[in-house]
């Protein structure tokens, strides 16, 4: 039984040091959460803004549409290797 004891003081105490040295340094108070709440909005806000100005382009219509293709293309070609109908329906 004193051994079990001990052996399982030895398995807390090891867990309880794992869970406190995981991330030194790292701070979680509520002016860095708010700080970071504030990068990832303004983050998200570029983003969005980039992909609108994207999405209106010529340019990566016509990379879609390519993409596209080349992505119908494989999958025929598989189908065939495989000995599958052409039609996925």
């Amino acid at each position: 039984m004193v051994y079990f004891t001990s052996f399982l003081g030895l398995i807390v105490t090891a867990g309880l040091l794992t869970q406190s040295t995981a991330h030194p340094g790292e701070h979680h108070d509520a002016l860095s959460v708010r700080q970071e709440i504030a990068k990832r909005t303004t983050h998200a806000k570029h983003i969005a803004r980039g992909l609108n100005n994207c999405a209106g382009n010529e340019r990566y219509h016509t990379l879609q549409a390519r993409a596209s293709e080349r992505r119908l293309q494989k999958a025929q070609n598989l189908r065939r290797k495989r000995g599958l109908p052409a039609d996925s329906k």
